[in-house]
């Protein structure tokens, strides 16, 4: 017997059976988790709000950071996250230079 291929991702199978974009990004970090080394996962698309979404996989003590950051200020870690990736970004148009 050959070894287990995954199987191909199509428009239809990267969905997911959630039929949102946050629940197919979940699903589809754990289809292909143990197969490959990815670090974030993003929709292509913007969702109904204008956002793209992003999954992320933190190191260990990356995680631990953002739960701590997030009990002190009594948010959820995605919250805290998600706040110091738009400062960041932020701050990344201030010093870009124009094009």
């Amino acid at each position: 017997m050959g070894a287990a291929h995954p199987p191909p991702l199509s428009r239809g199978a990267d969905r997911g059976p959630e039929h949102h974009p946050g629940g197919a990004l979940h699903t589809l970090r754990r289809r292909l988790g143990t197969r490959l080394p990815i670090d974030v996962l993003a929709t292509h698309y913007p969702d109904r709000h204008g956002r793209v979404l992003l999954n992320v996989a933190l190191p260990h003590t990356a995680d631990q950071a953002l739960r701590r950051a997030a009990a002190a200020t009594r948010q959820r870690p995605q919250d805290v996250l998600r706040r110091r990736v738009s400062e960041a970004l932020a701050r990344d148009d201030r010093t870009a230079p124009n094009s």
